[in-house]
């Protein structure tokens, strides 16, 4: 049995269907954002299906479209790898990080250190709109507090101790 889905560490809900589960689900629930993403994942990496990029991100769009924050998160960072061909990927793929740490302090999605680092670098380093250290310097913060290390060696280059609360 093919337990993509069980096991995915991106899939935090699992899928609603035996068929998604077991992996052999090609044509998810498209109201579930859940076995969209999981099938976008799977058609990104070749798993159990034939590579198709081009379906891959249609799948992953549809996720983030309907608020799965991994998805939006993915999305965000698919967009950025265009972003030296196509300039609107920037904007976009702004848009998708901050919607999926979208919430506030409290939000469900806030406090994942790799979203955070990932909207940090995004704010240091002017993707999607102007650069701005002092964003970038609070969001590497809060990922540094929970241990992401890329973020504590961000903050090491931009100067900052990473132990130092914000």
């Amino acid at each position: 049995m093919n337990t993509f889905y069980r096991d995915n560490p991106h899939e935090k809900q699992p899928a609603s269907s035996p068929t998604a589960v077991s992996g052999e689900c090609d044509t998810p629930d498209p109201e579930n954002a859940g076995e969209l993403f999981i099938l976008g994942l799977r058609y990104f990496h070749g798993n159990g299906v034939p590579k198709d990029f081009e379906k891959s991100m249609k799948l992953i769009r549809q996720a983030a479209e309907q608020g799965n924050a991994e998805a939006q998160l993915i999305l965000g960072s698919m967009q950025s790898w265009f972003a030296f061909d196509y300039p609107q990927a920037n904007a976009e793929a702004a848009q998708w990080l901050r919607r999926a740490v979208a919430g506030g302090a409290n939000g469900p999605n806030s406090k994942d250190p790799k979203m955070q680092y990932t909207i940090g670098k995004y704010y240091a380093e002017g993707i999607g709109g102007p650069k701005n250290e002092t964003e970038a310097v609070k969001w590497f913060f809060r990922a540094a507090a929970q241990g992401n290390e890329s973020a504590k060696e961000a903050l090491r280059r931009l100067g900052e101790q990473p132990n130092k609360s914000s």
